[in-house]
Formats: C-alpha cells, structure tokens, sequence
C-alpha cells in the first residue's frame, strides 16, 4: 500500500511538471509569434523565456491545486472500478479542465484549459500503464532544460542585433529624471550654458567620453567666479545600455546651491 501510494505520487508530480513546462512553453511561443508577425524581434530568446516563467507560474499553480485534486478524485473512481475504461478518465479531465475558462467570458481560456487538463489525462495514462525508471526520470527532468535552453539560445541567434548605443543616447539615459537632483541644473545635451545665479559667473558643461563598446563616461561639470572667488566642481557617471553607476565626483557644491 505504501509503495503504490509512493508511485502513485511520483506518477502524478511527473505528470505535473510535464504538463507544466509543455504548456508554458506552447503558450510562450504563441505568445512572441501570435501577433500574425512571424518576424523575430531583438531578444526574442529573452522574451520567450520570460513569458515561460510567467506562464510557468500560473499554469503550475493550477495544475498543482486544482488539477491535481481533480486527478487523485478520478484516479480514486478508476480504482474502485466505478468508472473502469481509461479513456473515459482521460476524457472527464478535459470537462473537468474547462471548468476554470467557464469562470471568465474568454473562450480561449476555456481552450486552453480543456487541452491542458487532456494533457494531464494522457501522460497520466502513460506513465501508469509505463511508469518511469531512474533513467527516464532523469531525462524527463532535464529534457525541459535543454528544451528551453536550444530554443532561447536559437532565437538570440537569429533575432536581429540591438542597434548601437550612441553617446547622444547615454547623455540623454544620465539626464532623464535629473529635475530635482545635482544633475538637474546641468544641458540635457552635450553642451555648455553659461549665465549669471545670484551673482555668481556661472559655466556649466555636460560632456561624455567613450570608454568600451556601448559604455561612456559623463560627465557634468560647472565652474563660477565672483570677484576674486573662483572655484569648480565635476560628477561623472558610467552609462550603459541598460543602467548608470556613479563613477567620479570632485569638489563641493556651489555656494548658490548650499543656500537653496
């Protein structure tokens, strides 16, 4: 009794993580290409990895839960032999699968349910009457891996390159949001302003330099003069395509700014 229990549990969390990854991957692909545009994008292997964790996520915690006490009921009627023929196990899980599409006005969700819910049915089936040796199990558990792993790898392969990441566009990723912080006084553009605050002769720059592929440094710069004062201050960032660090500062703040 305990070991039928023991395989029973085994069959049904192999159905599970089967079922699972098959349908978060189907879902994930109709999700990149069911826009009627069969043209990759950029980064589609991380759009389609990204969308499989979504999908992972849902359709795992349902089947999980729902699908899974739906299954342990029928498999308890196939056993009493209330209901003997499989077939009609496997059906009554697709009926069961459509319930959660019935909650919502969208057919499709209906769809998907009943096939996924079919799905279980008939792996289920499969692995009761050929349950899995250590051998299958393990290439059942990795197979999603290489699964995922050659699709993302074969769509970043074939999806077209990012374009450069230009100096204009770097300047442009340090100064957005600057209002309200030390960089929100400084050109949005690569450039110099030049004007009088209180008092003061006041130059600022906003420059940037490369330093590797797609990756510069900018810098902010102001220098003022009043009388016999004169002083000047910087604070430069690393930028790239998908952040900035803080890089460098030297000197302190405008006197006109400590009084603000």
């Amino acid at each position: 009794m305990v070991d039928q229990s023991i395989h029973l549990l085994i069959r049904k969390f192999f159905t599970t993580y089967i079922v699972t990854v098959l349908a978060s991957f189907l879902m994930a692909v109709s999700s990149v290409f069911g826009k009627g545009e069969w043209e990759l994008a950029r980064n589609s292997g991380n759009e389609l990895i990204g969308w499989m964790f979504v999908y992972i996520m849902y359709i795992g915690t349902i089947v999980l839960f729902f699908g899974n006490g739906v299954t342990l009921v029928l498999e308890w009627v196939r056993v009493k032999g209330i209901i003997p023929h499989s077939w009609i196990i496997v059906v009554l899980h697709g009926i069961f699968g459509m319930a959660l599409g019935l909650l919502f006005p969208y057919w499709l969700l209906v769809l998907y349910g009943m096939a996924t819910a079919l799905g279980y049915g008939i792996i289920d089936w499969w692995l009761r009457v050929r349950p899995l040796g250590p051998k299958g199990m393990i290439i059942v558990a990795l197979s999603p891996v290489i699964l995922y792993g050659v699709s993302w790898g074969t769509l970043q392969f074939l999806s077209p390159p990012m374009p450069p990441f230009t100096i204009e566009e770097a300047v442009a990723f340090a100064t957005a949001g600057g209002d309200g912080t030390s960089i929100g006084v400084f050109p949005d553009e690569i450039g110099r302003w030049q004007g009088t605050v209180d008092g003061y002769q006041v130059v600022r720059e906003t420059s940037a330099r490369v330093i590797a592929n797609n990756e510069y440094i900018v810098t902010f710069s102001e220098s003022w003069t009043k009388d016999a004062e004169t002083n000047s201050r910087y604070l430069s960032y690393r930028v790239e395509r998908s952040g900035m660090t803080f890089y460098k500062r030297e000197g302190e703040d405008p006197p006109y700014l400590k009084r603000k």
